[in-house]
This record gives C-alpha cells, sequence and structure tokens, in this order.
C-alpha cells in the first residue's frame, strides 16, 4: 500500500517489526498449553514497543497460529450454523465499512480462481480493555471462510489460488488505508492490533476459548500503522 504523504514526514518510509519468538510442539500436537506460552511470550516482548498516553494502547502486536480447522468449523457451526467441509482457508480482515461493501469484489477475485466465500464472521472482541486512543482507531474485525469449487484442489494449488485473488484483492483497496488483509491461508491466521500484549487474548476472545489449541507460533511486536502491522 502507499500512502500519501500529508506533511514533511512521509509514512511510507516507516518499518516495521521490533522483536519476535517463535514457539512450537516437537511432537506436531496441538496443545492449549502452546496458546498460553505464546501470549507470554509476547507479553516478554512489552519492553520493545511504545505505550500511548492513555496507558492500554500499544504500538502493535500480533500472533500467528497456525489454522485449526477442527476449531472453525466448531465455531461456524454453533454461532452461524453453516457446516464447513474439513479443509477451508481463512481471511482475517481489517475494515472500515460493513463487510458488504467488499463482498462482492471478494467475492469476484475468489471466483477467478475457483474459490468460493461459504460465510462471513465477525471476530468477537473486547473493546473494553484497549485504550482510548486504540479505540478510537479501532477497525471492524471479519473472517471469511473460503472454499475450493475444485474437490480435486491439492492444498498446494488452493494456497497458490489464495495468494493471486488476494494480490487482486489488495490491488483493488489499494487506495482504502481502513481495509487491511491481515491474513488469507489455509495453514495460519493471524491475530494483532493495538492492544498492550498482555491484553491480546483480552481483546480476541477466541483466544481465550479452551477449544482454541495450536501446535505453533509466532509472536511479533509490530508497528502502529495499519499498513505496517504486517510483519506476520
Amino acid at each position: 500500500m502507499t500512502i500519501n504523504a500529508k506533511t514533511l514526514f512521509d509514512p511510507n518510509l516507516e518499518k516495521d517489526n521490533c522483536g519476535f519468538g517463535l514457539i512450537a510442539q516437537r511432537n506436531g500436537k496441538r496443545s492449549r498449553k502452546l496458546v498460553k506460552k505464546s501470549i507470554l511470550g509476547l507479553t516478554s516482548m512489552t519492553h520493545r514497543g511504545a505505550i500511548g498516553a492513555d496507558g492500554k494502547t500499544g504500538d502493535g502486536c500480533g500472533l500467528l497460529f497456525d489454522l485449526n480447522h477442527s476449531f472453525f468449523k466448531l465455531k461456524v457451526g454453533g454461532e452461524l450454523d453453516v457446516e464447513l467441509p474439513d479443509f477451508f482457508a481463512v481471511a482475517q480482515l481489517f475494515h472500515k465499512n460493513d463487510i458488504d461493501f467488499y463482498y462482492s469484489s471478494i467475492s469476484k477475485f475468489l471466483n477467478s480462481q475457483d474459490l468460493d466465500i461459504a460465510v462471513t464472521r465477525s471476530v468477537p472482541v473486547n473493546n473494553e480493555v484497549l485504550g482510548k486512543i486504540a479505540r478510537q482507531n479501532l477497525p471492524n474485525i471479519s473472517q471469511i471462510f473460503i472454499t475450493s469449487k475444485n474437490i480435486n484442489l491439492n492444498k498446494e494449488r488452493f494456497e497458490a489460488c489464495l495468494l493471486q485473488a488476494r494480490k487482486f484483492i489488495e490491488e483493488k483497496f489499494d487506495n482504502d488505508e481502513e481495509f487491511y488483509v491481515c491474513s488469507m491461508s489455509t495453514q495460519t491466521i493471524v491475530y494483532k492490533g493495538l492492544m498492550l500484549p498482555s491484553a491480546i487474548d483480552e481483546f480476541y476472545l477466541d483466544l481465550k476459548d479452551k477449544n482454541l489449541k495450536q501446535r505453533f507460533a509466532y509472536s511479533i511486536n509490530d508497528f502502529q500503522q495499519i499498513h505496517c502491522l504486517d510483519g506476520i
């Protein structure tokens, strides 16, 4: 994304990422313990980031997890009464307007790659844990669950189709500074924002769910501009 400079300060010259941590299960099995450890690891990097004047707004942090298909099948089935297939992708989005504003364009680009939107979900969050500054700049956060029209599409080709569709989507909304694709993959998902690291699981309620178990996580301290929250 290219941002027009309005002063002598040029936001396009800013860089993201200050510190990171990686944790994984050596046996490859999912566990709730790993989720908790990843949040603890992220919290240990609090000193790498700035804190706003309100005392609760951070300058950007996030977690990347492997995509737990079973967890999201359970969530979507229970919340939206939609049965997902065993294999699918999730797009995690930040956006200003209602998701319906973007739906037709996103659907068109996905369809061009033989992909379909199964359902959209508003990510459950707790705004109260954010500082005033973060709340004032908080985007809508949505998940789009994506399936393939081609039952013979293998995982590698699915990812390639997602990448191509994502490039089209990002190009379409390149001038919208408040639209951002955090992640779009069959393999990983990203949770991030302008909260303090210790509050990430208080903000994203999915992370508090005991059914969310992971096999690896990547934690990072990021940068406060939405287009720079892309280190993961």
